[in-house]
């Protein structure tokens, strides 16, 4: 895949907003426990301006940056996987596949087993042994990571290394036994 700039972006954007969200949790606790003991002042019938005032600028900093973090990592994890998807519909037995370094001489199956690529429903497991699978003709060069399910071992988690959210994201699952030896 031919790097994006958009790519740099959506990380560098994700990385501030879990910045923001660090950095506003703190004063949102403190504010909120301010909040939470005036709640309890308030009923002792205090006067009007030293009833308890919503944190909501507090609320606000947070929630919004926890937004952003979601939104762009969703983002990104849906672009990554349209880029690899396309790369991978166009992939043919003229493309070298590499798994972990080794030349795969048969790559009828694993491209196969690739374009296989989609969105599997969770199923609370996570990806145990991974390796790396290189695909180039030349012109193109895909790599992924798979990781193996831990409850299916015909199920791979596909990651894309080269972007910082999608290394440690999947962007989508294959389904196939063409993995099996590796």
């Amino acid at each position: 895949m031919q790097p994006s700039p958009i790519y740099s972006i959506l990380d560098w954007s994700l990385r501030i907003a879990s910045g923001t969200a660090v950095i506003s949790l703190p004063f949102l606790i403190v504010n909120w426990i301010s909040y939470m003991r005036r709640i309890q002042q308030d009923r002792r019938m205090v006067p009007d301006f030293l009833k308890a005032q919503f944190p909501t600028k507090s609320v606000a900093a947070f929630a919004i940056s926890i937004l952003a973090c979601i939104s762009i990592a969703v983002t990104s994890q849906s672009m990554t996987r349209n880029s690899v998807e396309l790369v991978l519909a166009n992939l043919n037995d003229t493309f070298r596949i590499r798994i972990d370094g080794r030349q795969v001489e048969e790559a009828g199956e694993i491209i196969a087993g690739l374009k296989s690529l989609s969105s599997v429903q969770a199923h609370h497991s996570h990806p145990t042994h991974k390796f790396l699978v290189e695909a180039t003709d030349g012109e193109v060069d895909l790599k992924l990571i798979l990781g193996r399910d831990s409850s299916h071992p015909d199920e791979y988690w596909v990651f894309v290394p080269d972007h910082f959210i999608t290394s440690n994201n999947e962007i989508g699952r294959i389904v196939s036994s063409a993995f099996d030896s590796y």
